[in-house]
């Protein structure tokens, strides 16, 4: 099923891909000098967007039925970072030492966010080490780089508490 399913969307991204070029595979190809899938990474591409779907049910479903299994919850922050980084092709290699840098400080998982290319890292941590996790990434990535602490927990590091996603509100009209 799961290989049906990442043909069927690398078949389509690739016929959308060409029909906004306005050109057919043979003509990619000659274009361009390699294939559509070689260019684009289509077929990696499609498995990272497969997989994090799998990942995100996984991830629900463990919430809904076994809130307390951080380990699982981690492990599937770690591997969407690892299906960026290799398959969506996103990740670059400050995001890469971060997120490293944030596990070994203690996180349970920690993967980037937005659409990559630079920007930001999230990280489940336990509440009992917000602050020892705080002062070693400090130190580790953000000192080196001449950042102060003051500025690093003013500007870079803060904490969050999972809650309610978006939703629609029904207003009487």
């Amino acid at each position: 099923w799961y290989q049906r399913r990442v043909r069927a969307l690398v078949s389509t991204l690739k016929d959308e891909i060409m029909g906004i070029l306005g050109t057919n595979e043979s003509t990619f190809a000659e274009r361009i000098g390699k294939s559509s899938n070689e260019v684009f990474r289509l077929y990696d591409r499609a498995v990272h967007v497969a997989g994090e779907a799998a990942r995100v049910a996984e991830f629900r479903q463990t919430c809904d039925e076994n809130p307390a299994d951080v380990q699982t919850l981690g492990r599937l922050i770690d591997e969407s970072h690892e299906s960026l980084r290799y398959k969506y092709n996103v990740s670059i290699d400050e995001l890469d030492s971060l997120t490293q840098i944030c596990r070994d400080a203690g996180a349970l998982g920690s993967r980037l966010v937005g659409a990559g290319f630079g920007g930001c890292t999230i990280s489940m941590v336990p509440k009992e080490i917000v602050e020892q996790f705080i002062s070693k990434v400090w130190e580790s990535y953000y000192q080196p780089r001449n950042v102060s602490f003051e500025e690093a927990t003013s500007k870079h590091l803060f904490v969050t508490s999972p809650c309610a996603g978006a939703c629609v509100l029904r207003v009487p009209s």
